[in-house]
């Protein structure tokens, strides 16, 4: 990549989908063709479609790690997906020892014909914005609500950044963060909480609040989040039980007063229904209100079993886990969604979920997805040590998976559906 801040010439990428005026024409058309952005450990960031009349997935192109680095591990798209951001999670970048990367891209179609029931023609254009240093190994990255500001947690050193961003999406500063929170817990895991690690950042859908997980320290820090300037203030320490080892989050707002937090938990195999409520803006009380395993019955806790991810059905009433085999000498089956029925208004989970083998992409399903589209059809799942992403139809309205088509891809970490109207049919609702 060039050197910070430069300009790399734009990377025309072939791609077909639909092209129509917005999201819910889209799903009235004859089908829908989904597209897709995949990172991972390859330096490699993959433009992958799913056609829903065909039931297949197939490649578009990929980025070389010349623009995206080494280890794309993690992309975040804006919400009109006419730009997005990846992390390149690297300890060494351009000659500087303890320091990763983030990079800013925008996302371009160009039609050369169309129809609301056919396919046509698009060009994707993706160019670099700009490349901005972090602190070591960014693992996770996430844009906040307004779009003004990107969230960094960096692994190995047990920090959390905030970035600030230009109206054209790229970094204010090159070299320095807005802000910088550094932690030190520790917790009984000697190989994996000799320190904080901090996995996972994120803003809750409102901007309210945003959230550091932290698997070493066996904690959450939540923190306040100035809707002028962006700008993070600590109020509040989720702590959970030591050896807990928290991996990642998903909110759900209930109201005004409430949002429910499920916590997925690495180390100990756990899903952890955590109730948040404010007393004020800048207060908050939580109650861990329910912890499950994420295991089927049966499973030793002294296991080598390792949980991944977490996501929430907008409806609210699916909670669904990932189930990661680390011993490589074991079934592919052995890796799991799992699959928890939420209730809507008290925030609890079924303590029986349902379980799904992953027969086809196994070996550590490290993320999933679901589809933009109004009954998110669609799950995609990323098989990190299988080499596979693969696409899942949920059942009965989302308590169940059906296998419909998979596809080679060296060492995935993160797919990110585009919007439904990723050319750019949504005006960017930034703040002014």
């Amino acid at each position: 990549m060039s050197d910070v801040g430069g300009f790399i010439g734009p990377t025309q990428l072939t791609n077909k989908t639909y092209e129509h005026s917005d999201s819910a024409d889209l799903e009235n058309s004859s089908h829908i063709t989904y597209t897709l952005l995949v990172g991972g450990y390859a330096g490699l960031i993959s433009v992958i479609q799913f056609d829903e009349r065909t039931r297949k997935l197939s490649n578009v192109s990929s980025l070389s790690n010349e623009i995206v680095g080494e280890s794309p591990s993690w992309i975040t798209p804006t919400r009109d997906g006419k730009y997005f951001y990846s992390s390149n999670e690297v300890s060494t970048k351009d000659g500087r020892n303890a320091t990763g990367s983030i990079v800013s891209y925008k996302l371009a179609g160009h039609n050369t014909s169309h129809s609301t029931k056919t396919f046509g023609s698009v060009g994707i254009v993706i160019t670099p914005i700009t490349q901005a240093y972090t602190s070591p190994d960014p693992v996770f990255i996430d844009l906040s609500p307004d779009q003004y500001n990107l969230l960094v947690a960096s692994y190995t050193d047990g920090t959390a950044s905030r970035y600030e961003l230009n109206d054209d999406h790229s970094f204010k500063s090159l070299d320095t963060p807005s802000q910088l929170f550094s932690y030190n817990a520790t917790g009984p895991n000697k190989s994996r909480q000799s320190h904080s690690y901090i996995h996972q950042v994120r803003y809750d859908p409102t901007g309210r609040i945003a959230a550091f997980v932290d698997l070493g320290g066996d904690r959450v820090y939540v923190h306040s989040v100035n809707s002028q300037t962006g700008k993070l203030s600590p109020i509040h320490t989720i702590e959970l039980q030591p050896g807990t080892g928290p991996r990642h989050l998903s909110f759900v707002v209930v109201d005004r007063v409430r949002t429910d937090i499920y916590l997925i938990c690495e180390l100990s195999n756990e899903m952890v229904y955590i109730e948040l409520t404010y007393l004020t803006d800048h207060s908050i009380h939580t109650e861990i209100r329910q912890t499950l395993s994420t295991l089927p019955i049966g499973i030793s806790t002294n296991n080598t079993y390792g949980a991944g991810e977490v996501i929430v059905s907008t409806d609210g009433r699916y909670v669904y886990g990932t189930n990661r085999q680390t011993d490589m000498s074991q079934p592919a089956t052995d890796n799991s969604v799992v699959i928890f029925t939420r209730d809507p208004t008290k925030g609890q989970l079924t303590p029986q979920p349902r379980f799904v083998p992953l027969v086809v992409t196994g070996a550590t399903p490290r993320h999933i997805c679901l589809s933009p589209d109004t009954e998110e059809r669609w799950m995609v799942v990323v098989g990190q040590q299988a080499n596979k992403l693969a696409v899942y139809e949920r059942e009965s309205g989302g308590g169940g998976l059906e296998l419909v088509d998979s596809f080679d891809i060296a060492l995935p970490a993160v797919a990110r559906f585009l919007p439904l109207s990723h050319h750019g049919r949504h005006h960017d609702h930034r703040r002014s």
